[in-house]
């Protein structure tokens, strides 16, 4: 049983890689110390799957949660109480155990940070039932993340298994030999018993056989994988076994037994502290009893306990979930409890036994040292999510009861235990509910501290509304409390803040607004409580009105008045309206309402000169750029789009600061509400990218030439021959230094303005092919001239200021140009940053489906293209890219940079709407309705 069990368990929990398990040992869970990406994944993947596991346990389990907190209600609570304490010695006999199985084999452990691996293994096994093994890899992973050998902590497992089942045979040998003489042992007993005490005998032997012949229990290790994969295969199901299963398994016994060999008294040590804290598990049984006024013997409790746990271990379902609940109470029928009295001790010790460990387990697992960085991060970020969902779904369920009441009756036996349904109030209440609860379902998962806030406090009232109408001990309120506890707890999770004038404003209008209806509602029915001859003095009135605000709970009298309709309505119109309004300003985010100023500039700009080593550096430099400054000495550039933060490119500054300067403005954008993004992300930095968190897409290629491979004579003499043919027209190409004059840089402004006309677009900041007056009058400039002295083309370098590479800025030509222009002015380019040394040339990048494509896109439309075919914008780039190929151009990928799949929409049209200005959408269509 454990065996299989365990390979199971390590396939589901995998997250080493093969030789990791080989040095592991075989009963190693396999969650830590995991580098490889797919690895990482797996272990994303495994949190998932057990938080989903939890969801799912006690949503399929809620009557039995709702009985439990009845049951609880009605006994001792002194008792009660006691059961608890004798259950918390429970689990820490129980680590205690585990603790002297790793002394034995050299391993350090602390007893209270091993309770937690005992809660944490108990929600393993209850997620996959394994006779209790399964969270066995808990322990050995948790020595591992401890900096200890994997192979010693899987055989100090090993001693621990084989100790505490030998432990408990023999209490479940008492307990047989027990009902045999009071009443009657029946053949499930017998077989559960029996399965159990063959597999304890099992566990031994191979022990035994470990310490005296490990030859040979490698090779019947070996035996018994082969012949269980191969029954696996004849049921067309995948291996059961993993490959090393029997190498690693026979060296963990191995090692077991070398170990108990050399020291037998920590072997009956273990057995010792098995028998005590199963013995102290039954005391809790006991305990239940006298909490229910019952003085059961305690020899049949010692028995039904034994029987009790026996399923524990043996039944199928999740820690013997159904078969104890039935098993035990008709052991102790037959050993003459009365049936009531026995159900309802035994669901009472559930839960104390199983129920709220399971739960704690849960919540303890997320916190062990088996969870890297990365997943210590995701549990955090899915605590908040479920929160945010739970909430979403409370919204909807107030929205169904309105729109489908027959799918709501259907879900009533799920949703009478939400603490957020309204129950009063009518359609209109529920309604408008529902709606604030997704608004504030949505500021949940953006982690708004305001709607933290407001659930927080929605929750306390409801508690307390529930307190005065019920018991303390009601499961909803008990689920009400347990909610706002977990939010509590979540508090520094939720760090976005909201934008502090929006936020003054909305406290404002709510203030107003409920004067506003408190007059407006208290004249009206003091009006028309006159006119109807009813009996309302001032004070009624206004608490009329209050509860006709809050409760929504108009007088009847007054909705069969005409007039009377008319003001209840209106009061919620004008409510609802400014509720809405007043939500949005609490929670909107943050907004800068200033520039940069020339102090951020200025420090921006001498990190843009000493450490730009990327052509994009330059766009940190637009006029309209935010900048955040990493403690490391880094900027990130950013435009600000809704609540989209797109970085212009990548970070800017010293190579060790890369990794905090990306995390560092992630922060920073989700203590603001912003989404995080980068654009034009190169690929040398995707794995900082990755690190933090962040997914990326390519968007864009990046046409380089190695001007050490960049050889004219190889294979370009077509090229040399066009030029050649346009310098004999009289046409000439060079280089100009800055500054350059006015009137030079105007003429260029009057070039970038018909080349935009052609391409159908506007300057963009988030590419390098921005048009800046006064940025070009200080780059330097290769020009093309014609026989007449006029401007045809252009392009504006930018230069690394280490020398490594130059980068083409904007390149700009007039709408009729001679073929030949763009080679003659490419060549210059490369000509002019070979003699100076450089060893790379950016030819600059395309993105398509962007209105301005940058640097070289769209701009080799000839004379004849341009008479030929009007609308030559697909041509345009063919022609391009096979300019840039005659030059040997290899290709780049550019990425845009986002934080999850779920934000990519927001982030996308955040670049278009920066890129192409608010007309973005029109541009989009017009386009794709024309090609």
């Amino acid at each position: 049983m454990k065996v299989i069990a365990c390979s199971r368990t390590r396939r589901q929990l995998k997250a080493h890689n093969g030789d990791s398990l080989a040095q592991g040992g075989g009963l190693v869970n396999l969650w830590g110390g995991a580098t490889m990406p797919r690895e990482m994944n797996t272990r994303r993947w495994l949190l998932l799957i057990l938080a989903a596991s939890f969801v799912w346990l006690v949503a399929t389990r809620a009557n039995e949660m709702e009985n439990l907190a009845d049951t609880l209600a009605g006994g001792i609570w002194q008792w009660i109480l006691v059961a608890l304490l004798l259950q918390i010695g429970y689990f820490v006999t129980q680590a205690r155990i585990y603790q002297v199985c790793f002394r034995l084999v050299g391993i350090e452990a602390r007893l209270r940070a091993l309770v937690p691996v005992f809660l944490g293994s108990m929600f393993i096994n209850a997620v996959a039932p394994s006779g209790g093994t399964a969270g066995l890899a808990l322990y050995v992973d948790e020595a591992v993340q401890r900096g200890y050998s994997g192979a010693r902590a899987a055989a100090g497992t090993v001693l621990g298994v084989v100790g505490d089942y030998a432990g408990f045979a023999l209490l479940l040998i008492y307990g047989l030999i027990y009902l045999q003489l009071e009443a009657s042992v029946k053949i499930y007993e017998i077989i559960a018993a029996a399965t159990l005490l063959l597999f304890t005998l099992v566990l031994a032997s191979l022990l035994f056989l470990g310490a005296t012949h490990p030859d040979a229990l490698h090779r019947l290790l070996s035996r018994f994988q082969t012949l269980v994969n191969r029954i696996a295969g004849r049921l067309r199901r995948p291996p059961l076994l993993e490959e090393n299963w029997s190498t690693a398994t026979g060296s963990e016994f191995t090692a077991a037994a070398e170990v108990a060999r050399k020291n037998p008294s920590g072997l009956l040590t273990i057995v010792g502290w098995s028998g005590i804290s199963h013995l102290i598990n039954a005391a809790s049984l006991y305990t239940v009893f006298l909490a229910f006024g019952d003085q059961a013997p305690l020899a049949a409790v010692l028995a039904a306990f034994a029987i009790g746990h026996l399923f524990v271990i043996i039944a199928p379902s999740p820690q013997g979930v159904g078969f104890v609940e039935t098993v035990v109470p008709l052991t102790l029928i037959r050993l003459g409890v009365s049936s009531a009295v026995a159900t309802i001790v035994v669901l009472a010790f559930r839960g104390l036994a199983f129920w709220l460990p399971m739960l704690a387990g849960f919540f303890m697992l997320q916190r062990l040292r088996s969870l890297g960085s990365k997943e210590r991060a995701l549990r955090e970020r899915w605590n908040v999510r479920i929160v945010a969902i739970l909430t979403a779904l409370m919204g909807l369920v107030n929205i169904v009861s309105v729109t489908y009441p027959e799918l709501a009756q259907d879900l009533r036996r799920v949703t009478q235990f939400a603490p957020l349904q309204l129950r009063r109030g009518g359609q209109l209440g529920a309604l408008l509910t529902g709606l604030v609860l997704l608004v504030l379902a949505n500021a949940l998962w953006r982690r708004k501290r305001a709607a933290w806030l407001i659930t927080l406090v929605v929750l306390l009232l409801s508690a307390f509304s529930l307190t005065l109408n019920n018991t303390l001990l009601d499961f909803r309120t008990l689920l009400t409390l347990a909610l706002a506890a977990w939010l509590v707890r979540l508090r520094p999770h939720f760090h976005a803040r909201s934008d502090p004038p929006s936020v003054r404003e909305g406290a404002v209008v709510i203030l107003g607004a409920f004067a506003f209806l408190l007059i407006y509602g208290g004249a009206g029915l003091y009006v028309l409580a006159r006119r109807s001859g009813e009996a309302y003095d001032l004070q009624t009135v206004l608490l009329q009105t209050a509860n006709m605000i809050f409760a929504l709970r108009p007088p009847a009298w007054l909705l069969e008045l005409d007039s009377g309709r008319f003001v209840a309505i209106s009061i919620y119109a004008i409510g609802a309206l400014t509720l809405t309004y007043a939500i949005f300003q609490l929670l909107r985010p943050v907004l800068l309402r200033r520039p940069a100023t020339a102090a951020e500039r200025a420090r921006a700009a001498v990190l843009v000169t000493t450490y730009g080593r990327n052509a994009m550096s330059r766009l940190a430099m637009q006029p309209n750029a935010y900048y955040y400054f990493s403690p490391g000495g880094s900027v990130v550039a950013f435009l600000l789009t809704g609540r989209t933060a797109v970085a212009l490119g990548d970070p800017i500054g010293p190579q060790a600061d890369i990794v905090e300067a990306v995390a560092g403005f992630a922060d920073h954008c989700r203590r603001n509400d912003w989404l995080p993004s980068f654009y034009q992300a190169t690929a040398a930095y995707q794995e900082f990218y990755e690190i933090a968190g962040f997914d990326s897409m390519a968007v864009g290629r990046e046409a380089i030439v190695d001007l050490q491979e960049f050889d004219l004579n190889n294979g370009k003499q077509d090229v040399l021959q066009e030029v050649g043919r346009l310098l004999l027209r009289g046409y000439r190409a060079g280089t100009r230094m800055p500054p350059h004059p006015p009137e030079l840089v105007e003429e260029l402004q009057l070039i970038n303005d018909e080349w935009l006309t052609i391409v159908r677009g506007g300057n963009s900041e988030l590419v390098l092919s921005h048009f800046d007056a006064t940025h070009v009058a200080q780059s330097p400039i290769v020009m093309t001239r014609t026989p007449r002295s006029l401007v045809s083309a252009y392009a504006t370098l930018i230069v690394d200021p280490s020398g490594e590479f130059l980068a083409v800025d904007v390149l700009r030509h007039r709408p009729q140009i001679r073929e030949g222009t763009l080679e003659l002015l490419i060549l210059t380019i490369l000509q002019w940053a070979q003699r100076r040394g450089f060893q790379y040339v950016n030819l600059g990048a395309g993105y398509p489906g962007m209105a301005d494509v940058a640097a070289l896109d769209g701009m080799s439309r000839t004379l004849t293209e341009q008479d030929g075919n009007p609308d030559g914008e697909p041509q345009m780039m063919a022609r391009l890219h096979e300019v840039r190929s005659r030059f040997g151009a290899r290709w780049m990928p550019r990425y845009l940079v986002y934080p999850g799949a779920t934000s990519l929409p927001a982030v996308w049209t955040a670049v278009a709407r920066t890129s192409q200005g608010d007309n973005w959408l029109w541009s989009f269509l017009r386009r794709r309705v024309s090609l």
